[in-house]
């Protein structure tokens, strides 16, 4: 079957990462196509039960289990058997090495052409205290997927650990609904809506909207931007309080938008503010699953949406987000596009020095109900280091119980760590200023808020 548009895009990037990692590019590197996860489980832990519930998942989901080629007719899948689980036998490692085999663990490359697209280990510390290492690439996998990948796990680990079932019995017993289709359907799917008169709507409005917009978000204030550009990057997790979301909300409900509309507007004030630009684009990541079979599926459905932030002179910061929020509902509505169509199709120019579009992304995450748990297990989520960065920035905002986590990732070959801080803590400044008067005007809102505080 033909891969999905997505698919293609993430393919071309790996092989030209790839590519640059082997030439020995400054700065390159052959991993930032990967999301990976690490999980402490302090407990009994009923190996079997985990790795076939590890299998299982395999099993139920074709994009696990999918490979690539390129021939004449293009890139395609090609869905393979089931594999053996990756945590049989588990590796048994001194806690002082823990790091040192996570960085190995996630630094494995993977060959798209031979497979897998995902693995896991298990590793074992003590009796009762293991590491459960899992890295999937983004080809087979988004942030919705692994909120799938944890639900399923913890309902296959306990089902599997009661029954001692396995494979179809066990997904059987385990009562998980059934999937309308796979991944490769999507794909086939997809490819039909490129001939519909939708697509080419869509098409057209994108070129009207994005019809003179600059090819640059430019942050930096000193300094010449690299010729060809790094995925070198560093992070910054940055957690506003509960105060400042309930701010927010607020806001989000006097006006009739949506909270993430009003974190995307103070961000693009800010990036406004910083960058002295009127005009830019961002983009912002979609689930994009437009339908309830989709929302049970592991692989790559995600889309970024290209958002033009124009500011106008004496525009106030409600009419500003009133502006955000039209954008955001016109830009969902017209969503189906992919990002890699859209490039080509409006014939975007390339540069070696940034990405084509826009260099700046937000993201904004809720995970599916309750944290990740497995039954008698106490699980911990490791902290792991972000070394890679695909845009100038990236801002990912996750909903927690004590309030917003910004997570800002960023090319170390253009800022350090010391600019993005000043940035994060501007940023809750700008929305717990707003939140109180969406009045202020939106031109120079960072530069009042710091001079107030001088």
């Amino acid at each position: 079957m033909p891969a999905s548009p997505a698919q293609e895009g993430v393919w071309l990037a790996h092989e030209l990462e790839q590519a640059l990692a082997e030439e020995l590019v400054d700065g390159a590197s052959a991993h930032s196509m990967v999301a990976a996860q690490a999980y402490a489980l302090k407990g009994e832990l009923d190996h079997k039960a985990l790795c076939d519930a590890l299998d299982a998942i395999s099993l139920r989901h074709e994009s696990l289990r999918t490979t690539f080629l390129l021939d004449e007719g293009g890139l395609r899948q090609v869905v393979r058997e089931p594999g053996p689980c990756g945590i049989r036998p588990p590796v048994v490692i001194a806690r002082g090495e823990l790091h040192a085999t996570l960085e190995a663990f996630f630094e494995e490359p993977f060959d798209l052409g031979e497979g897998p697209v995902w693995r896991s280990r298990l590793l074992r510390l003590a009796e009762e205290e293991h590491v459960l290492m899992v890295l999937f690439h983004h080809i087979a996998n988004d942030g919705w997927s692994v909120d799938v990948f944890h639900r399923e796990l913890a309902d296959l680990y306990e089902t599997a650990a009661e029954t001692g079932f396995e494979g179809e019995l066990l997904l059987e017993a385990a009562g998980l609904p059934a999937l309308g289709f796979q991944y490769p359907d999507y794909a086939v799917w997809q490819r039909e809506q490129d001939q519909s008169e939708r697509y080419s709507a869509s098409i057209d409005y994108w070129r009207r909207y994005l019809d003179g917009a600059p090819p640059l978000l430019e942050l930096l204030k000193e300094g010449a931007r690299p010729a060809v550009r790094s995925n070198a990057g560093g992070h910054i997790v940055h957690v506003m309080s509960e105060e400042v979301f309930t701010g927010v909300e607020r806001l989000a409900r006097e006006l009739g938008v949506t909270p993430f509309a009003v974190q995307l507007a103070a961000f693009q004030a800010l990036l406004a503010d910083r960058s002295g630009q009127d005009d830019f684009v961002v983009g912002v990541a979609a689930a994009n699953r437009s339908t309830p079979e989709a929302e049970l599926l592991i692989g790559f459905f995600l889309n970024v949406l290209p958002l033009r932030a124009r500011r106008a002179k004496d525009q106030t910061f409600r009419q500003y987000l009133t502006q955000t929020h039209r954008d955001l509902v016109q830009a969902n509505k017209h969503g189906e596009v992919p990002l890699v169509r859209l490039l080509k199709e409006l014939r975007i120019p390339r540069s070696a020095a940034y990405n084509p579009l826009f260099q700046v992304s937000v993201a904004s995450h809720q995970a599916f109900g309750e944290p990740f748990a497995l039954p008698g297990l106490d699980v911990t989520l490791l902290t792991l280091e972000d070394h890679f960065s695909v845009e100038d920035l990236t801002l990912y905002l996750t909903r927690q119980a004590d309030g917003l986590k910004a997570h800002f990732v960023y090319r170390t070959d253009l800022f350090d760590g010391s600019a993005i801080e000043s940035l994060a803590r501007s940023y809750t400044d700008v929305l717990t200023r707003v939140a109180r008067d969406p009045d202020l005007l939106v031109t120079g809102v960072d530069a009042r808020i710091r001079g107030a505080q001088a």
